[in-house]
């Protein structure tokens, strides 16, 4: 699953939000509810927001946007306040509600941030055929790899990890 441009609405913000509005607001839907409470699922979300805080709202490639679509407005006759000026419930101009959106985020982001670690075993011996090794990690990584083989991954948490790798006889 990957969030697409028009579901970072909620995320990075929905119609005229503050730069603050919460990321899991009470009294919603029960099925995103739902989605809020499986710990894959918002470590999901909690990724993509992450990467549009980090790399999407940073991009000067936004304030270009910005200036190409407004210029075209301009140029067409259509009067609509240019993004660059403070307006709205807020005061805000749209670069200025980006960086507050961005900030409030990177906050956000530092409440579920967590290191890769492996928790345990630590040293083991065992007459099973599979190993089970728990840890924490980084609302980033996607995918952890043991012995270069990538194993499904349970999440007991936003950052708490439980793998069942499969062992060799011997």
């Amino acid at each position: 699953w990957r969030t697409i441009p028009w579901d970072f609405d909620v995320g990075l913000g929905v119609f005229y939000d503050p730069g603050d509005a919460p990321l899991f607001p009470d009294g919603i839907d029960p099925t995103i509810q739902r989605m809020y409470n499986h710990p894959a699922f918002v470590r999901a979300y909690w990724r993509e927001l992450e990467f549009g805080a980090n790399r999407i709202f940073p991009n000067p490639a936004i304030t270009r946007i910005l200036s190409s679509k407004h210029d075209a407005y301009r140029t067409n006759g259509l009067g609509f306040t240019s993004p660059f000026v403070p307006s709205g419930a807020y005061g805000l101009s749209i670069p200025d509600w980006i960086s507050a959106r961005r900030a409030f985020l990177q906050g956000q982001l530092a409440t579920v941030a967590a290191s890769f670690a492996i928790l345990s075993p630590a040293n083991f011996s065992t007459n099973r055929n599979v190993a089970l090794i728990t840890g924490t990690a980084p609302v980033g990584v996607k995918t952890i790899l043991v012995n270069g083989v990538a194993y499904p991954i349970a999440w007991a948490t936003t950052t708490r990890w439980t793998l069942q790798v499969p062992l060799p006889a011997g």
